[in-house]
């Protein structure tokens, strides 16, 4: 992601506990399309990741609150994302359904989020969501990446009980 046009160094930010990295949590740029040609930039929110010994401390909160203020400030007018409903809400986010904003293949779904960082900036923003195609992986250079690290046994939602 960090070598991809969508990258912004000013929000790919870590968290730092007695010199180790504890969190991470990034924004790229992203676009919703409104027809006839029309983009509009927004963020797209993600990944977060917090160190399973360090959740449930803030860190996580910290990072997103961080990251909201400094793409605000920096002139960003919106951010996008997919996750849990339950934490991102109590952050603002809300079900991009709201906004009239689907996913590039024209779906919709609770854990598919957007918020204004400008007060009404979605307000006439409707149309299909896209982030880079830094995003878009096949399962064999998933596999790829995965081999670099130690095995662990692969969870899916069902697993976790949070979702």
């Amino acid at each position: 992601m960090r070598g991809s046009a969508c990258f912004v160094p000013e929000l790919n930010v870590v968290a730092e506990s007695d010199g180790r990295i504890v969190g991470h949590a990034i924004c790229s740029r992203a676009q919703v399309e409104t027809g006839c040609d029309k983009r509009f930039e927004v963020l797209c929110f993600g990944p977060l990741a917090v160190s399973s010994e360090f959740r449930c401390r803030g860190i996580g909160s910290a990072l997103i609150e961080y990251l909201i203020g400094e793409a605000g400030r920096m002139g960003f007018r919106a951010m996008v994302l997919f996750g849990n409903p339950d934490y991102y809400g109590k952050f603002g986010f809300r079900d991009a359904r709201h906004f009239g904003i689907t996913t590039s293949s024209g779906e919709n779904f609770a854990a598919f989020m957007a918020m204004e960082l400008k007060e009404e900036a979605l307000k006439d923003v409707s149309g299909r969501f896209f982030e880079d195609a830094v995003f878009h992986v096949t399962d064999e250079e998933t596999e790829r990446f995965d081999r670099r690290f130690p095995f662990r046994k692969k969870r899916g939602a069902q697993d976790n009980e949070r979702f």
